[in-house]
């Protein structure tokens, strides 16, 4: 059994004209001009006295239940239709519908997840809409735009059964968690994600309410009585509160900072409100409250600590704030806000003074940035040294290469192309003289002799560039070979005075080519000029000079006297300057000639020899 029925007297009395209000009646309203609507399972019934209207679908009101009714500041009636499942009647459009003359429309069709859930309307005296949802929280209508309101706003609870007006311009929402109030300033001021979460007042069962759970399918269930109390639907009773007597029972106390622990130790708060952290303590701990017998769970708090939070942050564990914090300066405030919108924080905030590690000084940041810079910058100096070597290497090698091949083109140029030019000329002479045999055979000895000689010239060049007879030991047996060969030829006697176990060294092809074009110019004077029987040829080492001497028994002469014959002292004299050492002659006449060749062994172009390889010094 459903419909309205009307109280006559001490009885009530159903109402059956027109048929559509003896079906279950959801939703009723009286508007300003003393028009009652009643909302059925099937339409929309407008009584003014003795005259009724019904709104259907030729009215745009599709077939289902009406569950809530409301007409705003602008006298516009609004209403709402819930889905098949959310209430009785068969399936239809549901949603929001706005009345424009006659007729009903469906507004913002699909524009925001409310209308699938809508359980009350309330219009505010600002011409705003304020629409109740049974999952998303409440949603405010107003210049076609849908704001929602939710637990991440700071709503209490999701699931909103009505929304009731006070006389002061204060919501009341009635929920599935009690009751809480909130300034309408305050909502319309409230944007999600820049402010901060709502300041509520709540009633809570601990306040009276018979529990928590407030009910009531339809509307209204919650309603203002004439002298200003709410009264709603709460379980199985009805029950009522006095709005103005709770938001002037509220009176906010200035925040206090209880105590401050580290590591768990508790600190006693000096009268400069400073606390000094030491380097090895990094968790603090800050206890506050805010003095309130009234409604000790009403005030919402904020919290920042300069040089750690850029904004105030709303704590969600009540009077307690912890951080892990870096060394520094930090500043912490409490900060507690109403629903009427006051504010209070404390008085001076608590200075926070954590004492860096030793590591962590700003000093020894510096040192550290200074002493890797330092590491940088010897690591590439020494890389570039390392390179300006390799390169300035690089050169000597190919100097000492050049050098190689000027000399090498200097012997070939100097000894092979004079001897080749003089075989030549030999050869052309012997053809215009062929027919005189004696000439010819005179001529073929001279050009047998000189290829000989340049054969000999060929062997000197190929054996001073040989990398293998780079040691002292391939020179002396060389210069021995040739002095035997030489001597023997001339028939002077060749003595040769070498240690059984010279040192071992490591020469250059520039050393060896110059001291054995030194001590061969040597043994051609002493043959040429000396007239002497014998020649003494010694190879030894004094402390750090490798020497060469060359003594002959012959005739001598005056050092005192200009030589009037060739120039071969000087010619042995450049040579051994080339290569770093010195030529000495000493000779006296009847007495003999003695020369000597000094080369240091700390010059770069001697080295030892180890395992068979060859390492300069």
């Amino acid at each position: 059994m459903g419909g309205l029925f009307r109280l006559d007297g001490d009885h009530f009395q159903a109402i059956s004209d027109p048929k559509t209000l003896s079906l279950p009646v959801f939703a009723l309203l009286e508007d300003h001009a003393g028009s009652l609507w009643a909302g059925t399972r099937n339409g929309l019934v407008q009584i003014n006295g003795a005259i009724t209207h019904v709104f259907g679908q030729a009215e745009g009101i599709p077939f289902g239940g009406i569950n809530a009714i409301e007409e705003d500041a602008n006298g516009t009636i609004w209403l709402s239709i819930p889905p098949s499942g959310h209430s009785p009647g068969p399936t239809g459009p549901h949603g929001l519908f706005m009345k424009s003359g006659d007729r009903f429309t469906r507004i913002a069709v699909g524009q925001w997840a409310g209308e699938l859930n809508i359980r009350s309307l309330k219009a505010d005296e600002g011409g705003k809409l304020w629409i109740g949802t049974i999952g998303t929280g409440f949603y405010r209508l107003h210049d076609g735009k849908f704001t929602e309101f939710s637990i991440d706003d700071g709503v209490k609870q999701n699931r909103i059964q009505a929304i009731v007006a006070d006389k002061t311009r204060n919501l009341w929402f009635c929920s599935e968690s009690g009751v809480f109030g909130c300034p309408i300033e305050q909502l319309v001021k409230h944007i999600r994600g820049q402010d901060a979460w709502l300041s509520l007042w709540q009633i809570q069962p601990f306040d009276g309410l018979p529990s928590r759970l407030t009910t009531g399918n339809g509307q209204p269930t919650a309603v203002r009585a004439s002298d200003g109390k709410i009264w709603l639907a709460n379980a199985n009773a009805i029950a009522g509160f006095d709005p103005e007597t709770i938001t002037k029972t509220v009176h906010l106390r200035p925040p206090i900072i209880e105590e401050v622990v580290l590591n768990g130790v508790t600190q006693t708060l000096a009268g400069d409100r400073h606390v000094r952290v030491l380097a090895d303590i990094r968790r603090v701990e800050i206890y506050y409250t805010s003095p309130n017998t009234t409604t000790p769970d009403l005030p919402v708090f904020w919290t920042r600590l300069k040089g750690f939070d850029p904004y105030w942050v709303r704590d969600d564990m009540p009077h307690l704030a912890s951080y892990n914090l870096h060394s520094g300066n930090y500043e912490f405030s409490v900060a507690v806000t109403g629903p009427d919108g006051s504010r209070l924080e404390t008085a001076a905030p608590l200075e926070i003074e954590v004492v860096p590690q030793f590591w962590e000084r700003k000093s020894t940041r510096v040192l550290a940035i200074l002493l890797f810079a330092a590491a940088v910058a010897l690591t590439v100096g020494g890389w570039e040294r390392h390179r300006s070597q390799q390169r300035l290497r690089q050169l000597e090698f190919q100097r000492a290469m050049d050098l190689v091949r000027q000399r090498i083109a200097r012997d070939i140029h100097d000894d092979l192309g004079s001897g080749l030019t003089e075989i030549t000329l030999l050869g052309d002479n012997m053809a215009r003289n062929g027919h005189d045999q004696q000439t010819m055979q005179k001529t073929i000895r001279r050009i047998s002799d000189r290829a000989r000689s340049l054969t000999r010239q060929m062997d000197e060049v190929v054996w001073a560039i040989n990398p293998q007879t780079d040691t002292l030991e391939s020179l002396a047996t060389y210069l021995n070979d040739f002095a035997q060969e030489r001597l023997a030829l001339a028939g002077i006697r060749c003595r040769l005075e070498t240690a059984a176990e010279l040192p071992n060294l490591c020469l250059t092809a520039d050393i060896r080519h110059n001291l054995y074009r030194a001590a061969k110019e040597a043994l051609n004077n002493a043959i040429k000029y000396s007239g002497a029987t014998e020649v003494a040829v010694t190879i030894e080492s004094r402390g750090t000079a490798l020497v060469f001497i060359i003594r002959d028994n012959g005739c001598g002469f005056d050092p005192q006297q200009p030589l009037k014959r060739g120039n071969g002292l000087k010619y042995m004299q450049q040579r051994l300057e080339e290569i770093g050492g010195r030529c000495e002659m000493t000779s006296q006449p009847g007495g003999g000639t003695s020369v000597c060749f000094f080369v240091s062994f700390a010059t770069h172009r001697i080295g030892s020899l180890a395992n068979g390889y060859s390492t300069s010094t």
